[in-house]
């Protein structure tokens, strides 16, 4: 009878830790997978031919597909973005940002927080990507 209670037990854990894990893997994936097209489609160009980041056109086209692919499943989730300058790695205050720093943050349990960083800057006319394992 007790063997019978505590494989009832580790079952329900295992299948906890499933779900768990599940989730975890589609919340990384996700924002691992964000195309770059809408990054680079929130790329604009100033007057004096510097290159830099939309902040609003980017933080729509991010938030949009986020909420595209996770609302139907998750209802707790949040974005950051955190503008910097790539050139000296200081936060930007202003409008013309060469760096940001999207975080995805949800709560998998009552005591398990997922958090996932990605980096984008704009390098001499590139755009470059960095993930944050």
């Amino acid at each position: 009878m007790i063997n019978i209670f505590i494989g009832f037990i580790i079952s329900i854990i295992s299948f906890n830790l499933f779900i768990v894990s599940n989730r975890a893997v589609t919340l990384g994936s996700t924002l691992e997978s964000l195309p770059m097209s809408l990054i680079e489609n929130s790329v604009a160009v100033s007057s004096s031919s510097y290159v830099y980041f939309d902040k609003s056109l980017l933080e729509y086209n991010v938030t949009n597909y986020i909420d595209t692919i996770l609302k139907p499943k998750y209802k707790n989730y949040g974005l950051d973005f955190y503008y910097y300058n790539s050139e000296d790695e200081l936060i930007c205050f202003g409008n013309e940002c060469s760096g940001v720093e999207i975080t995805l943050v949800s709560k998998l349990t009552s005591f398990t927080i997922f958090k996932k960083t990605m980096y984008y800057e704009i390098q001499r006319n590139q755009l470059w990507m960095e993930p944050n394992y």
